[in-house]
């Protein structure tokens, strides 16, 4: 499981558009299995939230608040329970912990059987945890996967995101003085490589032209076109090869 995730992180972090001002997750449980009955107030999804940022209809959610309306997901029919999340695109690849909850704490997840993709939660029981992408996912209560043993990762979201283009490595991450980028071409290709603020807005280009199949490295010491220092924080390292782009987050700090 924790091995399939790293392949689909490593994958989508790669290939996201940065035309995207924010990333949607979409999140599911199947409570079909759960002998607990329902309560009025419905099957909620509590968790960390507001540490990344994210909203719901354009409104911040609060942190761990089942009782929150905020937090309520949406009667789907047939045991599935949905909740559609909105992050920042700052936040992709950060790890978002959460529960789902029936009502409110007393009747949540929390078993042993979600060690394998979560966190201990501090009172005996586990959070789930995964990184924020922008994919569907569907949970089994109190399982690492659907219902029927399968992955929880709706792979259709992916396959409208990958794209034919090996990732970016970027080393140092987080970095400060100098950042190496490091890349194949599969063929000689059109390559334009550039660093992009949380804006969208170009920063630095740092190569742009035909380039020949193979290995290829590039550096940025931080700088703008300008040559003057660009400030601490989030950066982008964007890259458009034969019209395919791949995205890396990047942080510059003290």
């Amino acid at each position: 499981m924790k091995k399939l995730l790293t392949l689909l992180v490593a994958a989508i972090l790669s290939t996201v558009a940065l035309a995207q001002t924010n990333i949607t997750v979409t999140m599911m449980v199947d409570v079909s299995n759960y002998t607990v009955p329902i309560v009025p107030t419905g099957i909620r999804v509590a968790g960390n939230f507001q540490d990344h940022g994210a909203t719901t209809n354009g409104i911040a959610m609060p942190n761990w608040s089942p009782t929150d309306s905020l937090s309520a997901m949406t009667d789907m029919g047939n045991g599935i329970w949905r909740k559609v999340v909105q992050f920042p695109i700052t936040a992709l690849g950060d790890t978002l912990n959460w529960k789902f909850v029936n009502g409110n704490w007393g009747a949540n997840e929390g078993a042993q059987s979600l060690s394998n993709c979560g966190i201990g939660d501090g009172f005996g029981g586990f959070n789930r945890a995964g990184p924020i992408l922008p994919v569907t996912v569907k949970f089994c209560w109190d399982e690492c996967t659907q219902c029927d043993g399968s992955s929880p990762i709706i792979t259709s979201s992916i396959r409208s995101l990958t794209q034919s283009i090996k990732p970016l490595s970027v080393y140092p991450n987080p970095f400060n003085g100098e950042m190496s980028i490091s890349y194949e071409n599969a063929r000689s290709s059109k390559v334009s490589v550039e660093i992009v603020n949380l804006l969208g807005q170009s920063v630095k280009s740092l190569y742009n032209g035909q380039q020949a199949a193979g290995q290829h490295e590039l550096v940025w010491d931080a700088t703008a076109n300008s040559g003057v220092k660009v400030p601490f924080g989030t950066y982008f390292v964007r890259q458009v090869v034969d019209g395919k782009t791949s995205i890396k987050k990047v942080i510059y700090n003290r």
